[in-house]
């Protein structure tokens, strides 16, 4: 038990900084963008900076809600 909930606190917390990054940092997409793979390398460079950040902030959110199920299911 300890493991996975440690897993998921940690990776909840790079997913968080990695978001935070992101929103307060500059957008370097439109550098390496014709790398993307395909979709992502059409849609606009802004489109996937914004995807990419609140995918990695709502991620991290969601890693710890489910940190505070499992951790509340294993109290019962």
């Amino acid at each position: 038990m300890f493991p996975t909930l440690a897993i998921r606190a940690i990776m909840g917390w790079e997913f968080w900084e990695s978001g935070l990054e992101k929103l307060n940092g500059e957008n370097w997409f439109a550098g390496v963008q014709e790398n993307f793979p395909f979709p992502f390398n059409v849609i606009p460079v802004d489109l996937s900076w914004a995807m990419a950040t609140w995918s990695a902030l709502i991620g991290a959110v969601l890693l710890w809600l489910g940190l505070a199920i499992v951790s509340d299911g294993f109290r019962t």
